[in-house]
């Protein structure tokens, strides 16, 4: 029976070259540093062999230590620790500012229905007895009683899930084509 061919990723030989070139090592120093032969880094470097985990460990551990076995394995796009650390806290930042961003418009969606309502809900503080709270304020701005966060927050909740259903309905129901430009986006008219 035929073996089956083990799969080459390419673009993992294309980092190991990239990765030599930018450390001035060839490819041959390299082989002879691990203890194989030229014509193996050779063929990982054309993408005729497979880079396979083991030979990636052992270039990362022993060559090159501050890269990362999983971007020369092309598991992922960070090269270094650094660089994966940097893409997390970006990730973290972004996700704090679209959480200030969303808790200012759903402030501004609560202040236009204090206004229908006649009730305001604004600071929070803490009691001995209701834990934390939000201060209920009259149409005049004066305190007039509290709820529980935890009520507050189920009430967002629970506009946010019926929010997300009326924006379905009304794409579902009464969504229409826009005409498309011959360069892939949306005509503006």
């Amino acid at each position: 029976m035929p073996r089956k061919p083990v799969e080459v990723n390419q673009e993992c030989g294309q980092r190991l070259k990239l990765l030599l070139k930018e450390r001035n090592i060839t490819q041959k120093d390299l082989a002879a540093r691990l203890g194989y032969e030229p014509q193996h880094i050779s063929n990982i470097v054309r993408g005729n062999r497979r880079l396979n985990g083991d030979i990636a460990d052992r270039i990362t551990r022993e060559i090159f230590p501050d890269v990362r076995p999983e971007w020369l394995l092309c598991r992922d796009d960070f090269k270094t620790q650094a660089e994966k650390e940097l893409a997390a806290k970006a990730e973290w930042e972004t996700g704090q500012e679209i959480a200030r961003l969303y808790d200012k418009a759903f402030r501004l969606f609560i202040d236009g229905i204090e206004d229908k309502s006649g009730f305001g809900l604004h600071s929070q503080g803490v009691d001995s007895l209701i834990g934390e709270y939000i201060v209920v304020t009259d149409k005049t701005g004066k305190a007039v009683g509290a709820v529980p966060a935890e009520a507050f927050d189920q009430m967002r909740d629970e506009l946010e899930h019926y929010a997300s259903y009326l924006v379905n309905l009304l794409v579902k129901n009464d969504m229409v084509s826009l005409p498309v430009s011959t360069k892939g986006g949306i005509e503006n008219g």
